[in-house]
């Protein structure tokens, strides 16, 4: 494949904006992003997609979190429902799956707070 802009050149990237193949001396590979060095247009277009790429991010860890958020506090309140129905019927079968319960609430909770949501 050769360059769009200089014909008698072989091609080594093509542009994410435009879609058109690129030389070395056309290319500009910031952030490993390859564009067209001298269009304005193709700068614009990446860095466009890079504030929708890094909301789409953001929007995605803030929306794990709560749900692993939630799912702790699910796994919690079972495993604390099942130590009281163990106490209440006096039956030790329950106590084990009710700390398990317990156990992996807290450990999806702890994640959940440790999580970095910009």
């Amino acid at each position: 494949m050769k360059c769009y802009y200089h014909h008698d050149r072989d091609a080594f990237g093509i542009c994410q904006a435009c879609g058109k193949a690129l030389c070395l001396e056309c290319m500009d590979t910031t952030n490993n992003v390859t564009k067209c060095k001298n269009s304005n247009f193709c700068k614009e277009i990446v860095r466009l997609q890079n504030i929708t790429y890094g909301n789409i991010r953001a929007t995605f860890t803030k929306s794990q979190k709560m749900v692993s958020t939630i799912l702790g506090l699910l796994f919690l309140l079972s495993g604390i429902a099942g130590i009281g129905i163990t106490f209440i019927i006096e039956d030790s079968f329950m106590l084990v799956p009710s700390l398990i319960f317990i156990v992996i609430g807290f450990a999806i909770f702890y994640s959940a707070c440790r999580m970095r949501v910009s």
